[in-house]
């Protein structure tokens, strides 16, 4: 897998995006899907002949430091939510080498603010699903906890809400497991 490096400047401020690129395989039907991303009969997933050429557009706030500093703020004394008032712009991205434009677009999302306090250095998708218009998702920031977790969470989950809401096939995001899918406990 390849590690990509994509800086944006906006505004005069440098947003650094780690792209990974998506490995495709075989489903039993012998259909092309992306690793990591379960369908069903109604998902539609995008296989591109020259993925390196296309152009993802993903949800970010138009200040990052100002929407990290409200909803940490939010997180730890409480009061009104700030979503609301934030003001969240589309961000054009072109990831080196992606089979899967929903997936790749959340991971860019979820990469746009680091974690906070001592978990990993970035968010990554660990588990999508789409099922009858609902988007399942889990990061990997959502299944271990640290000091700082709430934060990040609240930070990089309406990211990635957003940027999923924009394609056609999604009508809801859910962070968790679609039902039946949580792995068994010991």
């Amino acid at each position: 897998m390849k590690n990509i490096l994509k800086s944006i400047t906006t505004n005069g401020s440098m947003v650094a995006l780690l792209l990974l690129g998506l490995i495709s395989c075989k489903d039993a039907n012998n259909q092309t899907t992306a690793q990591g991303v379960e369908t069903t009969p109604d998902t539609e997933i995008a296989v591109k002949d020259d993925p390196a050429k296309d152009v993802l557009t993903i949800i970010v706030p138009a200040d990052v430091e100002t929407y990290k500093s409200k909803i940490a703020e939010y997180v730890q004394v409480g009061g009104d939510d700030p979503l609301p008032t934030i003001e969240f712009i589309k961000k054009e991205i072109t990831p080196a080498d992606h089979v899967d434009d929903m997936k790749a677009s959340a991971k860019a999302a979820a990469r746009v603010i680091s974690p906070a306090g001592g978990g990993p250095q970035t968010a990554d998708v660990d588990y999508l699903k789409v099922d009858n218009g609902t988007a399942y998702i889990l990061l990997n920031i959502d299944k271990d906890g640290w000091a700082g977790v709430s934060v990040t969470r609240a930070q990089i989950h309406p990211l990635v809400e957003k940027t999923l809401l924009q394609f056609s096939t999604i009508n809801k995001v859910i962070f968790d497991y679609a039902p039946g899918d949580a792995p068994q406990k010991g």
